[in-house]
């Protein structure tokens, strides 16, 4: 009876050890600024990621779904996380404990926790207030409740790796309009607001580490606005996190925060969308093009490598396509291609006066139909096996240097010459093509579901308009849409995906999925292949 007992009491013990909270902290020496995970040193190869089925929007949860199906979404996607080498996905708040310590122990993967920290809005005195004040007591009141019963909740969990306070949140300053250039910096309202809601941040800070001494607080920004006041107001701040769209490179960034901040830098977004707002198709090139030179930089400016020494890792943004991202409420079924904004930095398809940036295709996979089950299945873009073969490099290993670096990323770019390079590269990646095997008749499915879609969507658009109903024509079986092309006109406001082709052409039947040459009649599943016969999925490129 004792020995059983015993025991007992030690399996107890293990478990137990098992589920205690990881202890990361952050050092600073001659090196540069590193993260410390249990002692040993940590890179953060991160990736935004949520799960949002077609049709659905920003209310959509994960979280509220029954067990069996948030545990099927997790063990559908976590593994191909895992295999491109993500070792951090970051999570607003709503994710249960539970599931952070899931993806943890059963895919070693950690859980940055991201507190919006009022970044769109919340309610006071009962009443929904959409632009957030910081000064006012109500907000310093609510908020720090908030993250402070945030922390107590999650102190102990397994899995979690840092917290993260807002999202770019000093861009919500400009929300009342554009002000006057010749106002003084000091007398702007946007610089005054900064200042109370950077000195929230930090009191916010102050308050989580009071409470969790084992898990830093970092915090989100857009870009390095106001990086004066920030260095000034959040010395208590463990990590300065940044959302930053530059194109392929991150510029002074790096080195500016090193002069002015002195914190380490982390991207807690990045990335590029995969569509060409010029050639009005999808473009999975220069997707990973930018994708790859950004992270070459984060890895050249981690502690010891002699550049700015400041860099612990970052997020990609994101892992999957948003389809609500465009309308936000409208057209959720509908792969909108609609630039939202304009960026010089992505010369690819950039023209000055025309926005560039697509917001719904952001993600290194596309999206397939949601099944009656309410999930769906992903299909990795070139991005994915560039970012698997980047993230094969730690740029904190003994040995490794500026030298090894560029020479890691050399060999990627001379691999260009092979299509299917990024995705066999190695015999250790070969379970790649089994699984790509096993995707070709879903990606038949996927793509006949975003033409119908698709096609749908514009002779809707077409009877409110008042313009001839689009017709359909089904070569081999394929819903292919015959719609208004760009150079017979267009919707208003929309501008039209073409499958294959310009969708006018009416001779153009070919089967998508065919090999350039090869006769429609011999038409395969091919796994490499997407929407442009003559684009292959995996293929690098320079731009």
């Amino acid at each position: 009876m004792k020995k059983a007992i015993q025991t007992l009491i030690l399996s107890f013990l293990t478990i137990s050890a098992m589920a205690q909270a990881d202890k990361v902290s952050i050092t600073n020496n001659q090196d540069g600024m590193k993260l410390i995970v249990n002692g040993k040193d940590f890179f953060i190869n991160g990736m935004n990621w949520d799960y949002a089925p077609i049709g659905t929007n920003y209310s959509y949860s994960l979280w509220k779904q029954p067990d069996d199906i948030i545990r099927a979404a997790l063990d559908a996607e976590m593994p191909l996380l895992k295999s491109m080498g993500v070792n951090v996905v970051r999570q607003y708040t709503g994710v249960p404990a539970r599931w952070i310590r899931y993806i943890y122990e059963k895919y070693g993967i950690y859980t940055m926790l991201n507190h919006s920290f009022g970044r769109y809005g919340l309610t006071l005195g009962g009443a929904w207030v959409g632009n957030t004040e910081y000064a006012d007591p109500r907000t310093r009141d609510l908020l720090l409740s908030e993250v402070k019963a945030m922390t107590e909740e999650y102190k102990n969990t397994p899995g979690l790796l840092l917290f993260l306070l807002g999202n770019e949140n000093n861009y919500g300053l400009f929300w009342e309009g554009a002000e006057t250039e010749d106002i003084p910096i000091q007398d702007r309202k946007s610089t005054t607001r900064a200042t109370a809601m950077y000195k929230l941040f930090n009191e916010a800070a102050v308050a989580m580490k009071g409470i969790d001494k084992s898990h830093p607080v970092a915090m989100c920004n857009g870009d390095l606005l106001f990086l004066d006041i920030i260095a000034k107001e959040c010395k208590d701040v463990d990590i300065f996190g940044t959302n930053m769209y530059r194109g392929v490179s991150f510029g002074d960034a790096f080195q500016r925060v090193k002069n002015e901040f002195n914190k380490p830098i982390m991207f807690t977004e990045f990335g590029a969308d995969a569509f060409n707002a010029i050639a009005n198709e999808e473009d999975q090139q220069s997707q990973a093009f930018y994708m790859v030179g950004n992270w070459k930089e984060i890895y050249e400016n981690a502690a010891g490598l002699g550049k700015a020494n400041n860099s612990i890792g970052g997020f990609t943004f994101q892992f999957s396509d948003g389809w609500w991202k465009f309308g936000q409420t409208s057209n959720l079924s509908i792969h909108d291609n609609n630039a939202s904004w304009s960026n010089g930095g992505y010369q690819s398809d950039f023209a000055e006066g025309e926005n560039n940036m697509n917001e719904e295709w952001f993600g290194i996979c596309a999206k397939g139909p949601t099944n009656e089950r309410g999930l769906y299945q992903l299909y990795p873009r070139a991005a994915y096996y560039a970012l698997k073969e980047a993230h094969l490099l730690n740029p904190l290993n003994k040995g490794t240097t500026l030298s090894s670096v560029e020479s890691h990323f050399s060999n990627m770019s001379r691999r260009c010459g092979d299509p299917g390079a990024w995705r066999q590269s190695s015999s250790r990646r070969r379970a790649d093509q089994k699984a790509a095997h096993e995707r070709a008749a879903g990606r038949l499915l996927y793509l006949q579901h975003r033409r119908r879609a698709h096609c749908n969507a514009q002779r809707s658009r077409s009877r409110q308009n008042g313009l001839p109903r689009s017709t359909g024509i089904r070569p081999h079986g394929i819903l292919l849409c015959r719609c208004r092309s760009q150079t017979h006109g267009k919707f208003p406001g929309q501008r039209v995906v073409q499958y294959p082709r310009q969708c006018g052409h009416q001779s153009d039947q070919r089967d998508i999925l065919r090999k350039p040459g090869q006769a429609p009649d011999r038409a395969i599943a091919q796994p490499g292949y997407q929407s442009n016969p003559n684009h292959l999925i995996g293929r690098c490129g320079t731009i």
